[in-house]
């Protein structure tokens, strides 16, 4: 038996008399080909996944950005969530990765995965009136401004008495009372999720603007 690489030597018919390609090279080009065509039908990465920043500043930045991203993690885990994720979780079917910000510098939190560092989809401003540098790791042009929203009245992340509440599911989660920041947070991750579902992804920019200021004024966390 034959062992190593050798040529195959085409007929005139496939190629001019005296071309020959190794067999392990023809082996390779088709397994490009195969690979390349599998990674088209898949189309672009915005279909599967987004970022969302969380910015924070001044007194307390650190222990509202904590609340907040909180607040987000129950909203991405309550319809989609499955074990073995490789995001923070979904909204709106997609996977979603969390990036949380004091200033201008990226804050790693245990309870993230903390491996994202692209371009930022939505940034989640957790104060009114203020604007992030534009020095921000990954703001552009294209990432989507929002505010956390108008909160339901009520209060209704102080009282975990109720059963399968976001309070109630805050406090057995994180051990801790839920607070206005893990609200506001959990507020905005559910208008993110109602504005990109029907779209499976983010590619519908103006669509998913006009549903966010659709729901700044309040939504139903039933």
């Amino acid at each position: 038996m034959f062992k190593g690489d050798f040529t195959i030597l085409y007929p005139r018919s496939k190629l001019e008399t005296g071309t020959s390609v190794s067999y392990r090279e023809r082996n390779m080009r088709c397994f490009a080909t195969a690979l390349l065509l599998v990674l088209l039908s898949l189309g672009p990465a915005s279909a599967h996944e987004f970022s969302l920043g969380i910015y924070a500043s001044g007194d307390q930045a650190i222990e509202k950005l904590n609340s907040a991203v909180r607040g987000v993690l129950i909203a991405a885990d309550e319809r989609d969530g499955h074990p073995d994720e490789t995001s923070d979780g979904h909204l709106g079917g997609v996977d979603v990765h969390i990036l949380p910000f004091h200033g201008n510098r990226h804050v790693a939190m245990p309870e993230l995965v903390n491996g994202y560092r692209g371009q930022l989809d939505f940034l989640l401003l957790l104060e009114t009136g203020v604007v992030p540098s534009e020095a921000l790791p990954g703001k552009t042009d294209q990432t989507i401004i929002l505010d956390p929203g108008i909160l339901p009245a009520g209060s209704p992340w102080q009282d975990n008495e109720i059963a399968n509440s976001f309070a109630a599911r805050y406090h057995t989660l994180w051990s801790s009372e839920a607070d206005i920041a893990s609200a506001l947070g959990y507020n905005a991750a559910r208008r993110i999720d109602a504005a990109i579902r029907p779209h499976d992804g983010i590619d519908q920019a103006a669509a998913i603007i006009d549903a966010l200021a659709r729901s700044k004024h309040g939504i139903d966390w039933q």
